[in-house]
């Protein structure tokens, strides 16, 4: 039976943002003394060289804080120990910029997206009740012998694999019960306005998405910068808040489920 399609599935390359193969579990691939706080000049910067390389024009002011942060973490010599205790307020410091960079996407990117999201509430509302019509008609207008012929004629005039030519004489075919083309159009243009409205709804998420990624993404910065500086504990808790940040933004936005939380480890 006609109905509307499923929304995508949770992706976060969905998001517009340069940073986003990077909302996955880093691994640092240091071997770090311990307790030392030492490592190699050639080790563990890897994260950072392709952070320090993304452009900062396409970033709002707290990522590129957390940016030049990390520049100056690499920079500051081999004891990432002292790096670390030397730019932490730094790093804390661009967190706390790329919140309130969210907070002004959220400002003034919400009203857009609260009114497609308005809209998309009638569209869908419209779609349930040319579903209830057309049922009402099949079962009201359509003798019952004929009933199961109906709706594998409603099945195939709405299917995206029936060939245009097919399509066309299912629709002639409806027209031996008067009144059934009629309703099957109304209920194809209200899934189909359906449809785009929740395309024009993840559009409109976008720039609130990637304000989230990019406030999410600080994060992640500073959690590498407290791995190779031999603060791990630390670590999964800023990379665990990270990635709640993003949980977050895709289930207000795109009304996604948040994943389990996972247990706590080092």
């Amino acid at each position: 039976m006609l109905d509307s399609a499923p929304p995508p599935a949770a992706n976060v390359e969905a998001a517009p943002s340069p940073l986003a193969a990077q909302f996955v579990e880093i691994q640092t691939q240091t071997t770090q003394g311990k307790g030392s706080g030492a490592v190699k000049p050639d080790q563990g910067d890897a994260f950072f060289q392709a952070l320090i390389a993304v452009n900062p024009a396409e970033t709002a002011q707290g990522f590129r804080d957390a940016q030049a942060t990390a520049k100056a973490f690499v920079e500051d010599g081999p004891d990432k120990s002292q790096a670390l205790a030397k730019e932490s307020a730094a790093f804390e410091a661009a967190i706390k910029q790329s919140d309130a960079d969210y907070m002004t996407a959220i400002v003034k990117f919400s009203p857009a997206y609260d009114q497609k999201k308005h809209d998309l509430g009638g569209e869908q509302q419209q779609v349930v009740e040319a579903l209830v019509g057309i049922k009402a008609f099949v079962a009201d207008q359509v003798p019952e012998e004929d009933r199961t012929r109906v709706a594998e004629m409603i099945n195939l005039a709405s299917s995206k694999g029936t060939s245009p030519e097919l399509k066309t004489a299912v629709l002639k075919a409806m027209d031996q019960y008067p009144g059934l083309r009629q309703v099957f159009e109304t209920a194809q243009t209200a899934v189909d306005n359906e449809q785009k409205g929740e395309a024009e709804l993840r559009t409109a998420a976008k720039p609130l998405l990637h304000a989230a990624s990019e406030e999410a993404a600080t994060r992640y910065i500073y959690a590498h910068a407290m791995e190779v500086g031999g603060e791990t504990g630390r670590a999964v808790l800023e990379k665990q808040e990270a990635q709640s940040k993003m949980d977050d933004a895709y289930f207000e936005f795109l009304e996604i489920p948040k994943p389990p939380k996972p247990l706590l480890k080092a």
